[in-house]
């Protein structure tokens, strides 16, 4: 984004996940590649795990400093180790270090609390000089930011664009942030997703529900197809009660398909 020769209104910074982490002979990841030709700045990556050091990326624009520090995604229990150890050293500005809005982008399992968990990296390890940090991989989306458990820092959590599995968290809708800084103060403008195929949850206890056993089945068709005008009345496809027995205005109120609910009833 600084070479002269490109002219970059936009620049894009990156880090790489656990998909698309660096491995083989030279230690490259799909990112380098986007890199060298100029698409991604990308930063975050560890050359030694044993041993990280985490450089910001300095910017200034007119009385704001940003100092962007990032680390992509490393295997859980060796980070978690190189946390333990000390062996995770942040590089400080060496003029005005104060001055600066501290963020940090990462991508790995969150733990809010307990930091002994191997397979995670808890809030507590991360420097209390950080002002706001970005959580990647973990899918559920809490974009709007929440204070750290000791009170250091705010964090969001953008999450997955996409439902990847049917679970509890998928069910939040997803959502990207817009963070607006501005000296030592910042805003979050959230933005929803407008094309994200919906995803449904819901439980059913059938002993609550006194049916016999051959009424069962059709219950759960009748919920699915509950779920499904409720998706319906959400993305604005309710058909008007006068019309609701023309054939070719319910065909165009009906779902597209790839806005199609995926349904999870668990029984």
């Amino acid at each position: 984004y600084e070479n002269p020769n490109y002219n970059i209104s936009l620049p894009i910074f990156s880090i790489h996940g656990n998909h698309d982490d660096p491995m083989g002979m030279g230690s490259f990841s799909a990112l380098d590649l986007l890199g060298q030709h100029n698409l991604v700045n990308y930063f975050g990556k560890a050359h030694n795990i044993n041993d990280i050091k985490l450089f910001p990326i300095l910017m200034h624009k007119g009385s704001t400093k940003l100092a962007l520090y990032g680390l992509g995604s490393v295997r859980e229990e060796r980070l978690h180790r190189t946390f333990q150890s000390k062996k995770v050293q942040w590089v400080r500005p060496l003029e005005d270090k104060d001055s600066y809005f501290n963020l940090f982008v990462l991508h790995q399992n969150r733990l809010r609390r307990n930091a002994f968990y191997k397979n995670s990296i808890s809030e507590s390890m991360l420097p209390a000089f950080l002002d706001f940090v970005v959580w990647g991989h973990e899918h559920e989306c809490l974009i709007d930011p929440v204070e750290s458990v000791q009170k250091r820092y705010f964090v969001t959590q953008p999450g997955s664009s996409i439902a990847t599995s049917l679970s509890q968290g998928e069910t939040v809708p997803k959502h990207v942030g817009i963070l607006e800084i501005k000296g030592d103060q910042y805003r979050m403008i959230k933005k929803k997703l407008q094309t994200v195929r919906p995803f449904k949850m819901q439980d059913v206890v059938l002993s609550e529900l006194n049916l016999d056993e051959e009424d069962v089945e059709e219950y759960l068709q009748a919920k699915v197809e509950e779920i499904i005008e409720s998706v319906k009345k959400e993305l604005g496809f309710e058909p008007e009660e006068d019309e609701e027995e023309d054939e070719d205005r319910r065909a165009s109120q009906s779902l597209p398909q790839e806005m199609l609910p995926l349904i999870r009833i668990r029984v």
